[in-house]
């Protein structure tokens, strides 16, 4: 039964059942009562317990995929090679990788769209990683276009996601925010973070043209997610950043994520963020972000979704590589090798996607005995036992799991002063990151009499103003006239001088939207003919 008890003090705990929607602030004698009714279901609820009953009823824990195949996307990496040089990342600008060909794209999306048809699909759902994806750009317009007639032919509304680090041109970017849904943007922070943590190649800055581009993605079509990671270095100005975020793009949501050590951010001399130091500077960011309704996400501790795994690993997401390989990891093979693990399950053929059932059921399962590992702790349901790949890499990973999911918790049920406070208690977090068993039959209490806040009283919201605006940031430009908007698979052309719109469709439509893709003339008849052809 997943039951967790928290201790928070000698004669405190939370009480968390996420699988049967119950947390809840008790003290010790209430936590021996709770013990008791779920042993015996007979004992009778103590007055105003009444939740302890629903404590009885089974648990909806949701279990590992089995059976047939059921993709949760398709995503495409169409190529490993970068456009930047990012100072922790094992992708570089100076590599050479290859692309994905426009044949092996057309076979993917072929068996993507059978694999829909036979299981009754309800949407397309479509992603595309790197690498940086945009350093193929040509062969993201084809496959974008392809998959949006194959998408229209089979009558499922599709959904387009790119995760991308923003650096193009303003052509591109345009093209971007008008033909996908959800753009993923890598972006780490003021200039001085950004320009070190992501140089363009050669060490050039790169904040400002991404600034520029972040600027058209909030105002485009698409919803914008802005993705930050977070090192020693800028820690510290994670709250300001959040109001900078906020007050200029105004995205659907951010990610604040730590910086995972590697030789390579070593050699650059980048370091992860202190564990405490960061969830101080989450939370504060995460007030920020909400008084502005903009939702702060930490991966592993999102508590308003259960998981069975971290990431698409284990949900039959089908991602393809260059060569047509497909399994449910982006990570280059090097990084799933030194892991000694093996996320390949399958391999892209004419017209459908060849799944080898026996790897896909063991990576389910590899999926499922890494979270059950972590079973005991009340992260369980949102954490799911962390990154296979990752492993003990990151020693602060579990530190900050917990404490940011507590905080949460805690904020949630209106106690953010109590919150704050015990993320200010060194000897609490080190008591939270080493306890084995948080389980509500086994927890155990501290021997000290700790004296917390009262918890009846709310966190301080945050008056955060921006305050860098003396330091050759870009304006915010002037929202110009689109002239064009995309609709499914028309094109609405307007004239806000005029009472008139166009509609163009079919081929016109295809047409208008590569000579508008920022493509060179060349690369625009490439893409043109091999559409065509692929009728």
């Amino acid at each position: 039964m997943p039951v967790w008890c928290v201790p928070l003090a000698a004669d405190s705990a939370l009480i968390y059942a996420p699988y049967h929607g119950i947390s809840t602030l008790v003290n010790r004698a209430s936590v021996d009562r709770v013990r008791g009714c779920l042993r015996d279901e007979t004992a009778e609820i103590p007055d105003g317990m009444d939740w302890i009953g629903t404590l009885r009823n089974p648990a909806n824990v949701p279990s590992a995929r089995k059976g047939d195949p059921d993709p949760l996307y398709l995503g495409l990496i169409p190529t490993r090679a970068c456009t930047m040089q990012c100072a922790y990342c094992d992708f570089a600008a100076d590599h050479v990788y290859p692309l994905m060909s426009f044949e092996m794209i057309r076979r993917a999306v072929d068996g993507y769209a059978a694999l829909l048809e036979k299981n009754g699909a309800a949407s397309w759902e479509m992603h595309f990683f790197g690498g940086e994806p945009f350093a193929a750009f040509k062969e993201i317009v084809f496959a974008l276009n392809y998959a949006r007639r194959k998408a229209d032919w089979l009558g499922l509304p599709a959904h387009f996601e790119v995760t991308t680090n923003g650096f193009y041109s303003e052509e591109k970017s345009r093209w971007i925010a008008d033909n996908f849904d959800t753009v993923v943007l890598s972006f780490d922070g003021f200039p001085e973070t950004q320009d070190r943590h992501r140089p363009a190649p050669g060490g050039r800055d790169s904040f400002m043209t991404v600034c520029r581009n972040a600027d058209i993605f909030a105002r485009g079509n698409c919803e914008l997610i802005i993705r930050s990671c977070v090192s020693a270095g800028n820690t510290d100005e994670l709250p300001e950043w959040a109001a900078f975020i906020a007050e200029r793009f105004f995205p659907v949501s951010v990610v604040l994520e730590p910086m995972i050590a590697s030789p390579l951010s070593a050699r650059n001399g980048l370091n992860p963020p202190d564990p405490d130091a960061f969830v101080r500077s989450w939370t504060t960011a995460y007030r920020v972000l909400r008084k502005a309704r903009i939702p702060l996400i930490y991966s592993s501790g999102e508590i308003d979704t259960l998981k069975t795994s971290l990431c698409p690993m284990g949900q039959d997401a089908m991602i393809v590589t260059p060569d047509g390989q497909i399994g449910g990891c982006w990570q280059l093979a090097e990084n799933r090798r030194i892991a000694g693990i093996d996320l390949g399950f399958g391999t892209v053929s004419d017209g459908e996607l060849q799944i080898d059932r026996d790897a896909l059921d063991r990576q389910r399962a590899l999926s499922e005995s890494n979270r059950y590992r972590c079973r005991s702790c009340f992260c369980y349901a949102h954490c799911a036992g962390g990154c296979l790949l990752k492993g003990e890499q990151n020693t602060g990973f579990c530190r900050m799991t917990r404490a940011l999911t507590l905080w949460q918790l805690l904020e949630q049920l209106g106690c953010g002063l109590m919150a704050d406070g015990l993320l200010e208690d060194k000897a609490f977090l080190d008591r939270l990151a080493d306890t084995d068993d948080f389980d509500c039959f086994t927890a155990e209490f501290p021997a000290e009499n700790s004296t917390l806040t009262d918890p009846g009283q709310a966190g301080a919201e945050p008056d955060i103003s921006y305050r860098r605006s003396g330091t050759g940031l870009p304006q915010l430009p002037a929202d110009a006239e689109r002239g064009w908007i995309r609709d499914g698979s028309r094109i609405l052309l307007t004239d806000p001088g005029k009472d008139f719109v166009k509609v163009w469709d079919g081929e016109e439509a295809l047409r208008f939207r590569l000579d508008h893709s920022g493509m060179t003339g060349q690369e625009i008849e490439t893409v043109w003919m091999a559409l065509r052809e692929a009728d």
